[in-house]
């Protein structure tokens, strides 16, 4: 792909050889589609020295991370550059302009200002968030999730849709630990606690335990999980089980019975009850579809 387009107020420019893939899930019927969530578009890029950019007054949030090479940037009266690992946040409202003289890749989403799930940005600048925790996942997931709407499955996949909902929960969370002080230090707390809980998946997690690890009363730390993770303590210990559910499911030929041992499950029929509810299909169909055998 490669192009360019000018106006007073904005430039485009594609370098030859650069490839732009946009990752096409706009609705889904459980609400985890980007449109549903305020995400205008989102994509993959792996871009040509000569690539450049400039709105002198953006209409969207970009947020995004740099998986390889380095980007130039400017947002409103700050300037810089973003490296691999770095994430990007440039507000809407004002000057948002990027450019490479070198070849860079990198996983954005284009976020719209009005929507109430994003709010709490409209008072955000420019920032380079130097070391994001969770960016290889958001781009491993981006990959899984372009390569999932690809499919026939189309928008109404499952697997697409956990994919969604699982990048929107590690944007949300990045961009808010960093617009709060007070958040920012909770956000550490709970990532440790987080950490503990993937290191003993298979220990029979409650919120009292979890609550007593961060110094906190279950109350206080059920309403601090929600807010800053956007679901309950033990959905976020489901998340962690599931998540090394199909990480397991995908690369090791363990039975689900061990699977269900390892993650927490008293058996792999509660295994595959959560599975299903979460992911819309089950273990067997996942572990089948994912490696492209035959039904």
């Amino acid at each position: 792909m490669a192009g360019a387009t000018q106006n007073m107020s904005k430039t485009l420019i594609i370098a030859p050889g650069s490839v732009e893939r946009f990752i096409a899930f706009p609705h889904h019927p459980g609400g985890c589609g980007w449109f549903d969530n305020g995400i205008a578009l989102a994509g993959i890029s792996a871009l040509r020295p000569g690539y450049r950019v400039h709105h002198a007054l953006a209409r969207y949030h970009f947020a995004g991370y740099c998986t390889g090479g380095q980007l130039h940037y400017a947002g409103g009266r700050q300037s810089g550059s973003v490296t691999a690992g770095q994430f990007l946040f440039l507000p809407a409202g004002q000057l948002q302009h990027l450019d490479s003289d070198r070849e860079f890749h990198m996983v954005w989403q284009l976020i719209e200002p009005p929507h109430p799930r994003w709010a709490f940005l409209a008072a955000q600048t420019a920032a380079v968030h130097r070391d994001w925790r969770c960016g290889r996942e958001v781009a491993t997931l981006a990959e899984w999730m372009y390569a999932e709407t690809q499919s026939a499955a189309g928008t109404g996949d499952p697997v697409a849709a956990q994919g969604c909902r699982l990048l929107l929960t590690y944007l949300e969370r990045e961009l808010e630990y960093h617009a709060s002080p007070t958040a920012s230090r909770l956000g550490d707390r709970l990532e440790k606690l987080w950490l503990e809980v993937r290191r003993d998946l298979g220990r029979p997690w409650d919120v009292a335990q979890l609550a007593r690890a961060v110094a906190m009363s279950p109350s206080h730390f059920h309403a601090t999980v929600v807010r800053l993770c956007r679901v309950s303590p033990m959905q976020r210990v489901r998340q962690l089980r599931l998540d090394r559910a199909q990480n397991l499911l995908l690369t090791t030929e363990h039975t689900l019975e061990r699977i269900a041992e390892l993650t927490g499950y008293r058996s792999a029929f509660a295994l595959s009850k959560s599975f299903r509810k979460v992911v819309g299909v089950s273990p067997r169909d996942f572990r089948r579809h994912r490696r492209g055998a035959p039904a």
